[in-house]
């Protein structure tokens, strides 16, 4: 139930997506809210070792904060968790995946501007990292694991784009619009899609896409997440995916996501210890 905004205080849920220092005692929140979107709240003397609401506003939580909008800037009065997801902060490399997905909606969403499709994703994508991160700890077998956490990521890139209104066109050429060949086609971050075999050697900027990866967006592009994640991927297929994707996003948000960087130096570590 939607509370009323300009009432001197309201109640909302939402997920934190980061905290920044705010002066000597105070943190400035960044809440994605399902009612009310993105909002920034002052969390007062939250620094403080006496604070009550320390631990409870950390990234990635889901809580249920109380909201005083007295001032020019609305402010945190109280609050609860509501989840923690507490496992996925136990491992390394799914806590900065966690970072990255955090990072993306950061940059995709305005504030003030409700969409209950991407909140869900990102509720959703945090759960099923939440549970990737449990297995992980009780031994499942981590190959297996990993593969499935990078599958959970391609398919939150792709329904990031489709739920915030840039999706990528995948069933027609973005030139002719024609249907596409069935094989030799590209794709344009440019134009927003795929470009058929027709138009490809007669537009600038097109990259080539394989069948398979073709096959796998849009399979993503449709599925339900427990469908999607049963989808098996090589790692040279993945490795395409993952490409593709990251250029339409970065597109978007005009910068490289610092999660990125923290995703390929822990990579780079694991494999010089293999």
């Amino acid at each position: 139930m939607k509370h009323n905004r300009q009432s001197k205080y309201y109640k909302t849920e939402g997920i934190v997506l980061k905290g920044m220092p705010l002066g000597d005692r105070d943190r400035l929140i960044s809440l994605y809210t399902q009612d009310y979107g993105r909002v920034r709240l002052v969390a007062r003397g939250i620094r403080k070792i006496s604070s009550k609401l320390s631990g409870h506003l950390d990234t990635f939580n889901r809580v249920v904060v109380s909201i005083s909008s007295r001032s020019s800037i609305d402010s945190i009065s109280g609050g609860e968790v509501v989840e923690t997801f507490k496992e996925l902060k136990t491992d390394l490399k799914i806590t900065a995946r966690a970072f990255y997905i955090v990072e993306l909606i950061d940059d995709f969403v305005a504030d003030g501007s409700v969409n209950e499709e991407l909140y869900s994703l990102l509720l959703t994508t945090l759960r099923e990292l939440d549970l990737l991160a449990r297995s992980i700890s009780v031994g499942s077998q981590r190959v297996t694991m990993e593969e499935d956490v990078e599958l959970l990521m391609r398919f939150f890139e792709l329904n990031l784009l489709i739920d915030s209104g840039y999706a990528p066109e995948l069933s027609m050429c973005v030139v002719c619009n024609q249907p596409l060949s069935t094989e030799g086609n590209g794709y344009s971050v440019e134009m927003g899609g795929l470009v058929g075999q027709t138009c490809y050697l007669q537009t600038k900027a097109v990259q080539p896409i394989s069948v398979a990866a073709i096959k796998c967006l849009r399979f993503l592009s449709g599925a339900k997440i427990r469908v999607a994640q049963k989808l098996r991927i090589n790692p040279v297929l993945m490795s395409e995916i993952q490409m593709i994707l990251q250029k339409f996003t970065m597109n978007i948000n005009e910068r490289k996501i610092s999660a990125r960087q923290l995703i390929d130096s822990i990579n780079t570590i694991s494999e010089g210890k293999q």
